[in-house]
């Protein structure tokens, strides 16, 4: 059954609506903490960057389906997280933001897609008039809305009037819900 649901979305027409992302690693070696100062001092040992948001997920879609289109907002999320070297560990992170041009784009059909994948990060390109028009036009509607340290508590899923299939984590769907407690299942 598997094999033949993956044969079948070959064939489908995809739409995908979201933030862009550049997921940018920063490896520091911390060298020691500064003596004026509440902080850590460190040199950065090496730096990588991955597609992120709409970038890694298209990427994905489009090795199960021929026929995918990609929209972002007029803006790349630059995410840059400083990794301490030695362990791994994530010792913060900062957002950094550039333009893009979106000049150029054909208008978007959505009736014309047999899908439409939301992949909402809450930086912007998810706008109002985009949600409405993707929730009234979209033949199928998959939503991913998810919640980050910049949005947090202000990207629920319930800013979407419709969506027929959802992907949220527990935190996500707690906050959707206004439960923080309840059985899971419930909520």
């Amino acid at each position: 059954d598997t094999m033949i649901a993956l044969d079948r979305a070959k064939d489908l027409r995809v739409l995908m609506i979201g933030d862009a992302i550049m997921d940018k690693y920063s490896f520091v070696r911390v060298t020691g903490k500064s003596a004026k100062d509440a902080i850590l001092a460190s040199s950065i040992t090496k730096e990588e960057s991955y597609d992120g948001g709409i970038l890694a997920a298209s990427n994905h879609i489009k090795g199960l389906c021929s026929k995918v289109d990609v929209r972002s907002g007029d803006k790349l999320t630059i995410a840059q997280k400083f990794v301490e070297d030695a362990h791994y560990r994530k010792v913060f992170s900062v957002n950094h933001y550039s333009e893009v041009a979106t000049v150029g784009y054909p208008p978007i059909e959505i009736p014309a897609y047999d899908l439409v994948i939301v992949i909402d990060f809450g930086h912007g390109a998810m706008t109002k008039e985009m949600i409405d028009k993707v929730s009234k036009e979209a033949r199928f509607l998959a939503v991913n809305a998810q919640t980050n340290g910049t949005n947090y508590g202000y990207n629920l899923i319930t800013k979407y009037r419709r969506a027929d299939y959802v992907v949220l984590d527990e935190l996500e769907a707690r906050l959707a819900a206004s439960d923080a407690d309840g059985a899971i299942e419930d909520v």
